[in-house]
């Protein structure tokens, strides 16, 4: 092969694995969804977001791209914001008299 070739089947590679895991993560999601209370569903939303762009991130250092200058940091940054309000849900749930 070609070492434009390679790269070419390096990548189609990479996004077709990448493509598994989010199909994964659908599936996991569409079992458990009905098992969890909101509170339950929204950390399973956010875990898997998180996991999907970590990956992506990771796919891009892999290929010699800066991240931090890429789209899915700031994707990041706002999962970990999603992050920080469940956690403070949490927090006030386990205070709260029903």
């Amino acid at each position: 092969m070609a070492m434009g070739a390679k790269s070419e089947f390096r990548e189609k590679r990479s996004a077709v694995v990448f493509m598994n895991v989010v199909v994964l993560c659908a599936c996991v999601r569409c079992r458990t969804r009905d098992r969890l209370d909101a509170l339950g569903n929204a950390k399973l939303r956010i875990a898997m977001a998180y996991g999907i762009s970590s990956l992506y991130y990771m796919l891009l250092r892999t290929q010699g791209e800066n991240p931090l200058q890429h789209p899915v940091k700031g994707e990041l940054d706002r999962i970990k914001g999603y992050v920080q309000k469940t956690q403070k849900v949490r927090g006030e749930k386990g205070v709260r008299k029903e």
